[in-house]
């Protein structure tokens, strides 16, 4: 009986070690664990190059995006394309387009497994970075890609037309959109009426865009799907982008004719000095919110006998307010709104008239009902 109960125990005791062992093991290899997502990836880079290339997309931000995600960067060197390592490296890697960057190292790393995936591939233990934006130089082709010209045509009488540089701007900002040649013609100069004939052109100003658009699906995607304009042929038989949807004013090229300036009435009464100023609030409101170009502001007193015939003729029952002449309705975003907050006469003027959702808007609204 002492054996069996020793032996018992002995038992117990082995077991028990061995628990502990396979505990200690375990909790070692989550600590491992934890320590290999901790720990930074090493990596090496190696940026392709091409020197000669000023307005190739640039891998700085890229390489500098890498740090987001707990790495080291252990080297940081750059080649030629067109060294003997840089052809080596293309020709190993079956690389398609430069200027690109290749990592060697941590590059199985938890830490980077989502962003490399998502901006490359790996080819021999190496990642090569395929997002590469504009302007790069396809190596099948050896043709450099995403080199854009635009072409401005332009009515220097229109002082408050859109300077469509802004327009073009915004599409460098937001779609990456490099512009190698960047000029600007008259409507009514030679070149400018050739362009204007070429291109069945009706208003002015707009602007062309030739070049490598196909490398920019983007901008493409967005001209389409909203109407930006119409893809024509140059003479040399390439891609035309002709803007068409352009904001007013603009001059009607078969009227000759500038359209779309606004001629704005604010009805005050003089009497009211506690009354809201009208071309503050209407004024700065319709130039913000729905860009409406004036060719004309002025304030007319309900005393005045045009003021008198303004309230008699549409019915005004509360001052101040606005008036807008029938060439409003060149604002497309404003037509939609007006009805919510004002009528449209049958001459085509347009008549603010919701006083109550204006003081929804306007803290300490002061006005004069007529009634």
């Amino acid at each position: 009986m002492f054996g069996l109960r020793n032996q018992g125990r002995y038992i117990l005791i082995f077991s028990a070690l061995i628990f502990g062992i396979f505990g200690f093991l375990s909790v070692s290899k989550s600590i491992l664990d934890l320590d290999k997502k901790t720990r930074p990836a090493k990596i090496s880079v190696t940026r392709i190059m091409i020197p000669e290339c000023a307005d190739c997309f640039s891998l700085d931000r890229a390489v500098e995006d890498l740090s987001k995600y707990n790495v080291k960067i252990k080297e940081d060197q750059s080649v030629a394309y067109n060294s003997e390592e840089g052809k080596k490296l293309i020709q190993d890697l079956n690389i398609k387009r430069v200027p690109t960057y290749i990592l060697t190292g941590d590059i199985n790393s938890s830490n980077l497994t989502n962003t490399l995936s998502a901006n490359g591939v790996k080819v021999n233990k190496t990642f090569v970075y395929t997002k590469v934006g504009t302007v790069f130089l396809d190596l099948e082709t050896q043709k450099y890609r995403g080199r854009i010209n635009v072409t401005y045509i332009n009515d220097d009488e229109c002082t408050q037309c859109l300077d469509l540089r802004r327009t073009i701007g915004s599409y460098r900002q937001k779609m990456n959109l490099v512009v190698s040649d960047e000029k600007g013609v008259l409507w009514n100069s030679r070149e400018g009426q050739v362009l204007i004939k070429q291109y069945k052109i009706t208003k002015i100003p707009t602007f062309i865009l030739t070049g490598d658009m196909d490398a920019y699906e983007e901008l493409i995607k967005f001209w389409h799907i909203y109407e930006l304009g119409t893809v024509e042929k140059t003479p040399e038989k390439e891609d035309a982008y002709v803007a068409r949807k352009l904001y007013p004013p603009w001059r009607d090229l078969a009227k000759n004719k500038l359209i779309g300036l606004v001629h704005a009435i604010y009805l005050i009464d003089s009497a009211c000095k506690d009354c809201y100023d009208p071309k503050n609030v209407h004024g700065n409101a319709l130039t913000t919110a729905f860009r409406v170009m004036f060719s004309k502001e002025e304030v007319i007193d309900i005393h005045s006998q045009y003021g008198k015939s303004l309230v008699s003729k549409y019915k005004i029952k509360s001052v101040p307010t606005v008036l807008l002449s029938p060439s409003a309705n060149e604002y497309k975003s404003l037509q939609e709104a007006w009805p919510s907050i004002g009528t449209t006469e049958k001459d085509g003027w347009y008549v603010f008239r919701d006083i109550a959702k204006l003081k929804e808007n306007v803290k300490d609204l002061i006005y004069k009902d007529l009634k």
